[in-house]
């Protein structure tokens, strides 16, 4: 966690300075502290995390039937606790990481989503799934990126928290999202990193690369066809001085 980021100033400083902070960020502060109060328990849907899943159903999340633990049912589904955070590169991001045993499934690794990827929060009522939504691309057939899929846990035990708990963390969530769009457009900060959420992002920046090194190649044609002229204007100026000076030799002869 990186200490001095756009989470951390935002966490302290209205803290510190209350008759400073703007209403946005006050706003902002309050949406954050109530996530990462809320995300202490989550259970991580880690196979869907990428796409939307095929099928979910409250009774897989939590073993069927009503039985059992968060864990105990459906392969992929972890324990875990969400947070808003400063990485180490002082950017925003959401940090999942899966709680260990035997409250949670042991998982090799975590999650890191960096905030200015996600374009909108939704939710499910029916399953009390939350998706983190990447941006939408250009190709309206495509379904936008799932970046995140998860359900809200009660503190203690396995059952998920009341629908208007989950409403108010979606509001909040959604805040951040747009406390963040809102930040890197003060700032002048770019999103053309963002078209890894996009499909054939890789061969779209190969093009990318592409047209521009051939535009690279194109203007350093056009400079040596500039300074060959410009060579050869300056040799035929030259000759054409010698030829004058020698005629005018010859006159005054």
């Amino acid at each position: 966690m990186s200490i001095g980021g756009p989470i951390f100033s935002l966490t302290w400083f209205g803290r510190i300075c209350p008759c400073l902070e703007k209403e946005e960020d006050k706003t902002g502060r309050q949406a954050v502290i109530h996530v990462n109060d809320v995300g202490q328990r989550i259970s991580w849907n880690t196979k869907g995390s990428e796409q939307q899943p095929k099928s979910f159903s409250l009774g897989n999340l939590f073993g069927g039937g009503g039985s059992g633990g968060a864990n105990s049912g459906e392969k992929g589904m972890v324990a875990a606790k969400l947070l808003i955070r400063d990485n180490d590169e002082g950017s925003p991001e959401i940090y999942v990481d899966p709680l260990p045993p035997p409250s949670g499934q042991s998982v090799g690794y975590k999650l890191n989503i960096a905030l200015r990827r996600i374009d909108r929060v939704s939710t499910d009522p029916s399953t009390g799934q939350i998706s983190l939504l990447a941006k939408a691309p250009p190709d309206k057939k495509q379904s936008p990126k799932t970046l995140l899929n998860f359900v809200l846990l009660q503190v203690s035990g396995d059952m998920p928290i009341k629908d208007d708990e989950r409403n108010l963390f979606v509001h909040n969530m959604s805040v951040l999202v747009e406390w963040e769009r809102q930040r890197r457009t003060a700032a002048n900060i770019d999103d053309d990193d963002d078209e890894e959420d996009q499909p054939n992002f890789l061969q779209a920046r190969a093009q990318k690369a592409t047209h521009f090194a051939k535009r690279e190649i194109e203007l350093q044609q056009a400079k040596r066809s500039r300074e060959e002229r410009k060579a050869k204007f300056v040799a035929e100026s030259g000759g054409l001085k010698y030829t004058a000076l020698a005629m005018a030799s010859r006159i005054d002869g």
